[in-house]
């Protein structure tokens, strides 16, 4: 209670502030990752941009509708990925797990390739991490698709009242 009465992560304020430090620190992840795979560089961009996009969408459209929290969804997967025990922190941390694993890959790419043990536990962990970082990459294609749904419900719904007006 103290960190999160002391940065206001129960208030809107920290909803938001928590958003954006979470979108930045990714994008700038995937920034960083692009310059040092310039091959890749689309994909990390798809991966940052999606991530944005999606959550931003999630949050404008929770505020827009009244709910009380931009973690939902309306169909099975976001709410495996919001309400499942553990699910959220997985993806989430094998996100940074994958993005700290090509990191590290980069810098120590012969040390890893030339210890048979290294390379095994790299292997294993990236495994594990990509799997749940792919999942992640589903649910925020699910959560930009929820969003615009309910934006365009409420676009469609105010329009209707505008006409009953006139």
């Amino acid at each position: 209670p103290l960190f999160r009465n002391l940065f206001f992560l129960g208030s809107r304020f920290g909803a938001v502030l928590d958003m954006i430090t979470d979108r930045v620190s990714t994008f700038l992840w995937m920034v960083i990752l692009s310059h040092l795979y310039p091959d890749s560089y689309l994909m990390f961009f798809f991966f940052g941009g999606l991530d944005y996009a999606s959550h931003w969408w999630q949050m404008y459209s929770s505020a827009l509708s009244g709910a009380s929290t931009h973690k939902g969804g309306d169909n099975i997967i976001l709410r495996i990925y919001y309400k499942a025990p553990g699910v959220l922190f997985c993806c989430v941390a094998a996100q940074e797990g994958v993005m700290s694993l090509w990191y590290m890959e980069y810098f120590a790419k012969k040390e890893i390739a030339a210890n048979p043990t290294y390379q095994m536990v790299f292997d294993y962990a990236m495994y594990f991490c990509i799997f749940f970082f792919a999942f992640k990459q589903v649910a925020n294609v699910f959560q930009l698709c929820s969003a615009v749904s309910v934006i365009l419900s409420e676009d469609y719904a105010t329009e209707q009242k505008e006409k009953k007006r006139a």
